[in-house]
């Protein structure tokens, strides 16, 4: 339950962040095609980041050196 709370809590919060950095109005019928768009845009981004982030990390060794 906290899980879906925090997901949810991620989702509200970056739609607001979207709406307020864009200046939309969210009732607005052109605002929300736009909303949709930028929304859709920034998860996308958000992904690609995350997947390289992840991968850089994966790559990265964690093994400390037997160097003396």
């Amino acid at each position: 339950m906290k899980v879906v709370l925090i997901f949810l809590m991620f989702f509200i919060l970056s739609a607001l962040l979207v709406i307020n950095n864009n200046n939309l109005q969210i009732f607005n019928q052109k605002d929300n095609a736009k909303f949709l768009e930028l929304y859709l845009n920034w998860g996308d981004i958000f992904y690609s980041n995350a997947k390289n982030l992840t991968g850089n990390i994966a790559k990265i060794n964690w093994f400390p050196s037997n160097e003396k």
